[in-house]
């Protein structure tokens, strides 16, 4: 059993993972529906859905390096949350391709660095705790995959009784759940955070730096793998005849093996690398063998 102030600690930082990505869950599956219900083509869907990640790749890097060096991560990740509910607001409100992909493009700017910022605090959180208090990333991590999870059971049996055209108000309304979280972040922090870096134990060496490169580089195409998946997934499911249930159910079971994974192989890991690296080959060899039986 956890200490009171250590658990009080874990379950504030779980549920700040869970309501940053509840709306994730909705998103992924959903959010191409809502575009197609919009009157907009194939071309124009992935389109909408493929700029964003550009633009993030351009915005998170400069936001995360400057509340980092300013010691704002949690002020900075509850503007972004705060923009991101917003522009979601205005998203509503807009009809053609230009609207939306230009709303769509600031959304991603704003939204894009929370979960990069919201994975700094919690790290960095840990490496705060006193001497003997213990948390696992996995374990924590875990709450946001069951949100992920949530979402997409919910949102299936919502495409069920709600108009299609009515999928952005339920994303809205997640995106105001993650704001809230995100202040009550902010109100609860101290008013004075260190720069993130000044919790490293100490910088990567050059040969560290290669390896997390190649890391990346291969987490990055096994991500890229799904892209077409997550874009047109559910609407090819849909045009097969299944239920938005049965889709919103088939979803959330790839994220429930995930909650499973943080919770169980995320202890397992640790700081070990070796393991680390064979949860990624792992990973990669599923990917390639989920592809071929769906061929």
């Amino acid at each position: 059993m956890m200490p009171p102030g250590l658990g009080r600690t874990y379950l504030g930082l779980s549920l700040l993972s869970a309501s940053m990505t509840l709306g994730v869950g909705i998103f992924l599956p959903f959010f191409p529906v809502w575009l197609a219900a919009q009157g907009l083509n194939d071309q124009d869907i992935a389109l909408i859905v493929a700029v964003p990640a550009l633009t993030r790749m351009l915005a998170n890097p400069p936001v995360a390096a400057y509340a980092d060096r300013h010691g704002t991560v949690t002020q900075m990740m509850a503007v972004c949350a705060i923009g991101t509910a917003l522009l979601y607001v205005g998203l509503g409100f807009s009809q053609g391709f230009w609207p939306i992909l230009v709303l769509v493009i600031l959304t991603s700017i704003m939204q894009g660095p929370i979960l990069a910022l919201s994975d700094a605090l919690i790290f960095a959180r840990i490496r705060q705790l006193p001497p003997g208090a213990t948390l696992h990333y996995g374990s924590i991590r875990a709450w946001g995959s069951a949100a992920v999870f949530v979402g997409m059971v919910l949102g299936g049996r919502l495409m069920g009784q709600i108009a299609a055209t009515s999928i952005i108000h339920v994303l809205t309304l997640s995106t105001f759940v993650a704001a809230i979280a995100a202040v009550l972040m902010v109100i609860a922090s101290p008013r004075h955070s260190r720069p993130m870096a000044d919790t490293l134990a100490s910088p990567l060496t050059a040969g560290e730096r290669r390896i997390a490169i190649l890391i990346i580089a291969a987490a990055a195409i096994v991500q890229a793998s799904h892209a077409i998946v997550y874009t047109f997934g559910t609407l090819d499911w849909q045009a097969q005849g299944f239920s938005a249930s049965f889709i919103g159910l088939a979803w959330a079971t790839g994220v429930f093996t995930e909650v499973l994974f943080f919770l169980f192989a995320g202890r397992w890991v640790g700081t070990n690398r070796r393991r680390a690296l064979a949860c990624l080959t792992l990973g990669a060899i599923a990917s390639i063998f989920r592809w071929s039986i769906m061929l």
